[in-house]
């Protein structure tokens, strides 16, 4: 685990802990159900962790957590961020800092956090679901808005009429109240969950109320009983490709980080100076994209230098992920077992062959290379090894990454 996920597990901690003694329900979520129904431990540096839970349970955990008053604890929702979309509720570790450039969200406390996504009883009324679309894509801003369907530019024009009559305090406390409407309903054989920006899904109520622990990361945690219905309701029938490709890291460009500055503090200093950090990513953005349209030799020049950024993140992950099972690539490779070595090299041997496509070594520690080799040789690829070595360049062959890594942290 890198430092933010310990932080991140921390969290995860306190709520199940506060959920066993109160019989609260929940299950991972999204993503991160996905990470812990397919390996115990974090693939990636990732920094989200999911959770879903009845919307009345949800409230319930709040009021819990806030009498506990743990230091360096904070919890965000709408009642407190009117920026926060579909009554999610964040727990934050107040402590750290978390700063995606790409995120359309200004949260009012940037920190590591567990976000829990409310599932309802029953669909909202069709002008409540429109004001609550329209609201995410009004506070959203420009990442939300590319291509917005038919159906969207509707509710984002529902939603400007009624801020001018009634105003951007009314509508939120309006949403608010819908997750306040939840106490003391008795839920049916499904729950609703608003996902993305327009999309509500159905959840077996199975789901929350019909668990079973895994281990993941030196916790049992509980995920819904059917793994595979789950997945593939959640991610569709490509499940296995389209997790893989969503689940967000810590490593790449866009993500500003560190485990020990107060994000409270960042942000009041922001204030004092009166700073808008999102309004400046929010600019960013579009000079980006403006430059990429615009100037073809800067575009390609930008994407360069996406690449270089994502060869970091990869040997980053890659790291984490074969960090824990170095004695097993050892023994295989001391038996000589390429047929293991191969499976359990899947990830580092695709990464090395497309970076190698774009004329770029990808190198992480000097024993791993020497355990691909032999997977190369038996392909009779006995030059691959050392082309691999020689587009890498030398900061890489010699970087101490463990080292790195701390400083990273």
């Amino acid at each position: 685990m890198t430092e933010l996920q310990k932080h991140l597990m921390q969290l995860v901690k306190e709520i199940d802990e506060t959920c066993r003694d109160n019989d609260l329900k929940y299950a991972l979520n999204g993503r991160t159900a996905g990470n812990a129904m397919t390996e115990d431990h974090f693939t990636t540096s990732c920094y989200q962790f999911q959770i879903m839970m009845p919307a009345e349970d949800m409230l319930r955990l709040k009021e819990l957590l806030l009498e506990k008053n743990i230091p360096n604890r904070g919890i965000e929702d709408m009642s407190v961020n009117k920026n926060l979309p579909h009554n999610r509720m964040r727990y934050v570790d107040t402590g750290t800092l978390v700063l995606d450039k790409d995120e359309p969200i200004a949260y009012s406390m940037p920190g590591v956090a567990v976000t829990i996504f409310p599932l309802y009883t029953k669909r909202h009324s069709k002008v409540m679901e429109a004001l609550e679309v329209g609201m995410v894509y009004y506070n959203g801003g420009w990442p939300f808005r590319r291509n917005p369907s038919g159906y969207v530019k509707k509710c984002l024009l529902g939603t400007k009429i009624m801020l001018r009559v009634k105003g951007k305090d009314w509508i939120m406390e309006q949403l608010y109240h819908m997750i306040e409407q939840e106490k003391g309903r008795t839920p049916g054989e499904v729950y609703y969950e608003k996902t993305g920006a327009d999309r509500v899904r159905t959840i077996p109520v199975t789901s929350v109320t019909e668990t079973e622990r895994i281990p993941f990361e030196g916790m049992l945690l509980p995920v819904a009983a059917d793994r595979e219905t789950y997945l593939r309701d959640h991610f569709g029938p490509d499940w296995e490709t389209l997790m893989l490709e969503q689940l967000p890291n810590t490593g790449r460009m866009e993500v500003i980080w560190d485990a020990h500055i107060s994000c409270l503090d960042f942000v009041q200093e922001l204030k004092e100076e009166n700073i808008d950090i999102y309004d400046i990513f929010r600019q960013a953005r579009e000079y980006r994209q403006w430059l990429i349209n615009v100037y073809k030799g800067w575009r390609a020049k930008y994407y360069q230098t996406l690449r270089f950024g994502k060869r970091s993140v990869d040997r980053i992950d890659l790291f984490i992920h074969y960090k824990p099972i170095m004695a097993e690539l050892r023994e295989a490779a001391r038996k000589e077992d390429v047929e293991a070595l191969r499976e359990m090299l899947e990830p580092y041997l695709e990464c090395v062959d497309k970076y190698k496509e774009k004329k770029m070594g990808f190198y992480i520690t000097k024993e791993l290379h020497e355990i691909a080799s032999l997977v190369w040789e038996a392909d009779e690829m006995e030059n691959y090894a050392n082309e691999v070595y020689e587009l890498t360049p030398e900061r890489y062959r010699t970087m101490d990454m463990e080292k790195y890594l701390a400083e990273y942290r």
